[in-house]
């Protein structure tokens, strides 16, 4: 499973859990002391958890952009969005890193730059590597609009209406996705920076639901484009979330895992979840 999948995995999956702690619930109107900091905590998860997915879109989109060459594909074949974002979009990201980040890090600017421009020179000829710098860095935050630029820029039409899409279908549904994305990056902004701000629980469980369907179908959509890109098969200015295929794993009251289609009955059962997760990931690659 990809480093980026296992981290968000992670870290929703630990907000969830405390979010139902007694240190996070609001008590009555004289345990102000306890208010204020179970408050506190609510806000700073709030921030943490938004950071957790936007790292995620990120560092995925990296992994994306690191797998498209190593199957052979000219970068002159790749989508004219694309390679404008892995050349003169790399040295504007660059440019950024270098007053907000590698300044401030202390970081060895003359190294830094020069990796950059190496990355941006193979594009020139065979063997080329695509900068981590490609996606997702143009500003310190993203936005709907970022996401919805780098889609395009996968080829995707109608960028959120398929990562939505996706998301629906496995029970991760919102009116809008990208309006459920913008709103969490406004609760993190208030819990960050503004004093009256105080984020509830409930916005806590809603964010999370939320993030599960952004990140799944960010992932999803993302990754099909990147594949297709990478075979040469550039995708369509059509909707491919309907070719990408779902696969549910869960368990039963008798010990059983089991995987199932999205519509069907059970395709196979065990009581080991590795070797059913397995094989389901073999079939999905085919």
């Amino acid at each position: 499973m990809a480093s980026a999948r296992i981290a968000l995995q992670a870290r929703l999956a630990a907000l969830e859990r405390v979010i139902p702690e007694d240190l996070l619930q609001n008590r009555t109107l004289r345990d102000r002391e306890h208010n204020e900091s179970a408050k506190l905590i609510r806000n700073g998860l709030m921030v943490v958890g938004v950071a957790a997915l936007e790292d995620f879109i990120r560092a995925r989109l990296d992994e994306l952009t690191t797998f498209i060459p190593t199957l052979g594909r000219p970068f002159g074949d790749l989508p004219d969005a694309m390679r404008r974002a892995a050349t003169s979009g790399v040295l504007k990201s660059a440019s950024g890193h270098l007053q907000r980040v590698w300044k401030a890090s202390g970081e060895d600017l003359i190294a830094k730059a020069q990796g950059v421009a190496l990355d941006v020179a193979s594009t020139g000829g065979p063997g080329y590597t695509l900068s981590q710098y490609t996606f997702g860095h143009t500003s310190s935050n993203l936005s709907s609009y970022l996401v919805k630029d780098m889609g395009l820029s996968f080829h995707l039409s109608d960028p959120w209406g398929q990562i939505g899409e996706v998301a629906r279908r496995v029970g991760l549904g919102s009116p809008s996705h990208a309006e459920a994305f913008d709103q969490s990056l406004r609760n993190r902004h208030a819990a960050a920076h503004d004093a009256d701000a105080s984020t509830q629980p409930t916005d806590l469980t809603a964010f999370v639901q939320h993030a599960l369907g952004i990140a799944i179908g960010t992932d999803a959509v993302f990754s099909r484009a990147a594949r297709l890109i990478a075979n040469g098969s550039l995708p369509s200015k059509d909707n491919i979330a309907p070719t990408i295929a779902i696969r549910f794993i869960g368990e039963g009251a008798d010990g059983f895992w089991r995987e199932k289609p999205e519509a069907g009955r059970t395709y196979r059962r065990n009581t080991d979840l590795v070797t059913i997760r397995t094989a389901a990931l073999a079939r999905a690659d085919r």
